[in-house]
């Protein structure tokens, strides 16, 4: 998505340039066969096009970043629920836990975390309510060794 961003915002920069180099090389005269302003004209239509399509695949992906975000938390919340399941049932029974029974879960929680730590979630403005600053928040705060009671699971 950084990649997106950049380049809308870059196309409306260089489609304003052009408007403003038709502008100036049509010489104030909209019927005038001037090459280089028909040339600007033509590449500022052209920036236009790329500036709606670049906004669509911006929502697209901004759509679908987000589904891949719920998707992997959906994900740690119905293994930490197991993990809660699994373990209360060992104190209520008080049946011995082993070491290694509960391996697989903390490596999908390894896993997990580094699906969402990969994650390009960019946005073209930033607000104090904005889902990137949650984001960024949890992924720069995840208290792991809380959940888990041990250190940090890298």
């Amino acid at each position: 998505m950084k990649v997106t961003v950049q380049t809308i915002k870059w196309s409306v920069v260089a489609s304003f340039i052009f408007l403003i180099l038709a502008y100036v090389f049509s010489g104030n005269d909209c019927n005038s066969d001037n090459f280089f302003g028909a040339l600007c004209s033509g590449i500022f239509s052209s920036l236009l096009v790329v500036i709606l399509c670049e906004i669509s695949r911006y929502r697209s992906l901004k759509v679908d970043t987000g589904q891949c975000i719920y998707d992997i938390n959906v994900n740690l919340f119905i293994t930490l629920s197991i993990m809660k399941k699994i373990l209360k049932d060992h104190i209520e029974h008080k049946t011995e836990i082993k070491n290694d029974m509960l391996d697989y879960f903390v490596d999908n929680f390894k896993k997990g975390k580094k699906d969402l730590e990969s994650i390009d979630y960019t946005t073209f403005m930033s607000s104090k309510n904005s889902l990137m600053r949650k984001y960024t928040y949890i992924k720069q705060n995840y208290a792991w060794n809380r959940i888990f009671g041990m250190q940090d699971l890298n």
